[in-house]
């Protein structure tokens, strides 16, 4: 199968689609930086998304699309730059792929979505949360530039969704990890402030690719999103410490969270299409400890 991949230079980008490629599928990368390897793409198409039509020529000869291509966290840029960059790109790709009859979409959307992963930038303000582990179905009330990008496109998937019958994932990656930089989590591990605006929870870059793989090829109609996180926290702590420490007013607490469960569900990623995260900072911490 021959498939697109948005945002191929990225650090994100250049990882999945070189995993694509070894897992079979013909890679189009595009993006609008030249990647530093082109070994494992069939083209590269340089291209910026913002523009009309360039999504089009993008997708030309395609039978699926991963989208990754965004302005990745707010601060960056201006605000306004960041929501028009990450909207319209979504939109005028899903556009494009309505046009060309391709039927799957894999969109990356984010735990940002959620609205707790940026709101230190609005410490005045009181978010909502009702319960953990956090999925689907808990309301969504983000209030920075980034996060409210995130629940935009996720309206557009579902608006192209019932318009065109496209075939489309949204997965909500939390923080996506690297080898590299594991042994600053092990360090900084007993820092639990550190991590608590995105409840300790982590995705490594192992992960979000077969995440990506198995929307490919699952069997589905109709916009799903998705949590897609690690199966455990960022912390050494118990999660039900950590819960009662820093959201004592969350009372609603799955009796099934124990030791150091993730706070997030990822019961409707395994449901949808199988997913089952396979790696965990503590087994690179258990070398480390050797």
């Amino acid at each position: 199968m021959r498939i697109a991949v948005t945002g191929s230079s990225g650090k994100v980008g250049q990882y999945v689609a070189e995993h694509l490629a070894n897992a079979g599928y013909e890679v189009i990368g595009i993006s609008r930086q030249v990647p530093a390897s082109q070994d494992k793409l069939l083209q590269f198409r340089k291209l910026d998304l913002r523009t009309p039509g360039n999504a089009q020529i993008a997708l030309s000869g395609v039978q699926s699309v991963v989208h990754l291509a965004a302005i990745p966290a707010p601060g960056q840029h201006q605000n306004e730059v960041v929501f028009a960059n990450n909207t319209s790109a979504t939109y005028n790709i899903l556009e494009a792929a309505s046009e060309l009859s391709i039927k799957r979409v894999i969109v990356a959307s984010s735990i940002a979505i959620l609205g707790f992963a940026y709101s230190f930038l609005y410490p005045e303000q009181s978010l909502p949360l009702h319960y953990f582990p956090v999925d689907e179905l808990h309301p969504l009330t983000p209030i920075d530039a980034y996060g409210l990008s995130k629940l935009v496109d996720e309206d557009i998937c579902a608006s192209f969704a019932l318009r065109s019958n496209l075939e489309i994932i949204a997965l909500r990656f939390s923080w996506i990890t690297f080898p590299n930089d594991y042994l600053n989590i092990i360090r900084s591990v007993g820092n639990t402030d550190r991590m608590s605006n995105i409840f300790w929870s982590y995705v490594d870059i192992q992960d979000v690719s077969q995440s990506i793989e198995k929307s490919l090829a699952a069997k589905f109609t109709g916009f799903h999103p998705i949590y897609i996180t690690a199966d455990d926290t960022l912390s050494n702590r118990n999660s039900i410490e950590l819960i009662r420490e820093f959201y004592p007013q969350v009372t609603e607490i799955n009796p099934g969270i124990s030791g150091h469960n993730s706070l997030f569900s990822t019961k409707s990623a395994s449901n949808l299409i199988d997913y089952q995260s396979c790696f965990s900072w503590r087994d690179i911490n258990a070398i480390y400890r050797g």
